[in-house]
């Protein structure tokens, strides 16, 4: 019986990560597009995010925030550890295991906030840049908010869990879809990488702020944008 829930558990997480990831992929098939590169990379599972993250910096960002995402995986890595060793050793004395191992399980606990945390701050710092304009910020906001009360809030209410995270899948594919489309008919173009070996911080800084967190621009924006600011101060907060 035990082994038939197992074995059940073990299908359902299975074809959730299969439909997660091909939705993810066709969605990071636009981002590439739009950073010039090809889209097989965003069937190449991890290392298509980290590498989206990484073409971020001196784009968007100061930094590589593809090695925040990465860090989640050591850390799955024990999570997972302690949950099998749970179930081979424990599982038809389950309420004995906790009272008996409340340390172990409180580490679990911690570790899967520690990767939803880790997970939702990188899934903004992917999206957020895709937001061409303050309107469209303002909407990711809402709905990112409101996609994490949904986790939380509806997560037993599997129907309107399911309505809202579809929703929000076509959202992002459909925001990335318009960026590369944008990018294609020449109406923007993708900004244009920062050399830190060739520029200051200082300088660095000044022109990520003037991008406001875009990827793509008005064709027009970027240089005259870039040459204003090298006289300038830029106040704004950048990362």
């Amino acid at each position: 019986m035990y082994n038939g829930i197992f074995f059940m558990f073990l299908t359902t997480i299975f074809l959730t990560i299969l439909l997660v990831y091909l939705v993810v992929s066709i969605q990071q098939v636009f981002i590439f597009k739009t950073l010039g590169l090809s889209a097989g990379l965003a069937f190449i599972p991890i290392y298509s995010t980290y590498r989206i993250l990484k073409e971020y910096k001196g784009r968007v960002y100061k930094r590589n925030w593809g090695m925040l995402f990465l860090s989640i995986f050591p850390i799955s890595l024990i999570a997972i550890f302690i949950a099998f060793k749970f179930y081979f050793e424990q599982w038809n004395n389950i309420i004995d295991y906790i009272g008996n191992n409340i340390g172990s399980v409180f580490i679990v606990v911690i570790v899967f906030i520690i990767i939803g945390v880790i997970s939702a701050i990188v899934n903004f710092l992917l999206m957020y840049p895709l937001m061409y304009t303050k309107n469209l910020k303002i909407v990711f906001i809402v709905v990112f908010v409101s996609n994490l009360l949904t986790q939380f809030v509806f997560k037993s209410e599997s129907t309107i869990y399911s309505l809202f995270s579809l929703f929000t899948f076509v959202f992002y594919i459909t925001i990335s879809y318009l960026n590369y489309s944008k990018v294609k008919s020449g109406e923007k173009r993708t900004v244009q990488k920062l050399d830190s070996a060739t520029m200051s911080d200082k300088e660095i800084g000044v022109i990520l702020s003037s991008r406001n967190k875009m990827l793509i621009q008005d064709v027009s924006f970027e240089n005259n944008s870039e040459s204003t600011n090298n006289n300038e101060e830029s106040s704004e907060f950048y990362i």
